[in-house]
This record gives structure tokens, C-alpha cells and sequence, in this order.
């Protein structure tokens, strides 16, 4: 291949580094760890714990394509007045750049989680 063959293939390599970087990057802490405020951090080792803001949460998570599926959360079962436990029925999670929106099983909106 000559020169300039060689040279056509470097804006192909470069967008192929564009499209890895720009991939779904879910490990880290979401949320707030706040007393009363949901969150969830996702471990490099596929184990996701947090709060739904009264009770503590821990489970699995594994992402595909682009979104995180979780395995069953376990929760304890404190009652907390005035606290929104939405964050307990998550199944799927999805992203737009900083922000996660947390699913139902059915694929509903629960809620939105900011990166910290």
C-alpha cells in the first residue's frame, strides 16, 4: 500500500477512537449520598449498592449495549417518613451524558440520578 493509501485510513482509525470513547461509561457513584436522598454506586467488579434515601440497597449489574441491566436488588425494610423509596423498583438504567434515568420493569421513568 502506498502513501497515500495509508493516509486514507487515518480518518477511519480516528473515528473508530471517537465512537469508543463516547461508549457509556456506568461505574461511579449517581446521586447523592446525602442523608434522605437516593443513590447508587456501581462497582468496577459488577456489584452496585446505595440508598433509595431510607434504605440500603445492594445487588449486581451488567451492562448491555449501551444501558445497565440490574440483577434483584436486596433492600432492608426501614420505614422512613417523607422519603420517596422509587429507587428500590429499578431494573434498568440507562444514560444521557451525566444523568441516569433509573427504569421499571416495564421500562418506566422512576427517576433521574446526576454523576457525581
Amino acid at each position: 500500500m502506498g502513501r497515500l493509501g495509508a493516509l486514507a485510513f487515518i480518518p477511519l482509525l480516528l473515528v473508530g477512537c471517537a465512537t469508543e470513547s463516547s461508549a457509556v461509561e456506568p461505574e461511579g457513584t449517581w446521586g447523592t449520598e446525602a442523608q434522605g436522598e437516593p443513590h447508587l454506586v456501581l462497582a468496577g467488579d459488577g456489584r452496585v449498592s446505595g440508598s433509595d434515601g431510607c434504605n440500603r440497597l445492594t445487588g449486581t449489574w451488567e451492562l448491555v449495549d449501551d444501558q445497565v441491566e440490574l440483577g434483584p436488588l436486596a433492600s432492608t425494610m426501614m420505614a422512613c417518613e417523607g422519603v420517596e423509596t422509587w429507587l428500590g423498583g429499578a431494573e434498568t438504567l440507562t444514560f444521557d451524558g451525566d444523568t441516569m434515568h433509573v427504569l421499571d420493569g416495564q421500562g418506566a421513568e422512576l427517576g433521574t440520578l446526576e454523576r457525581q
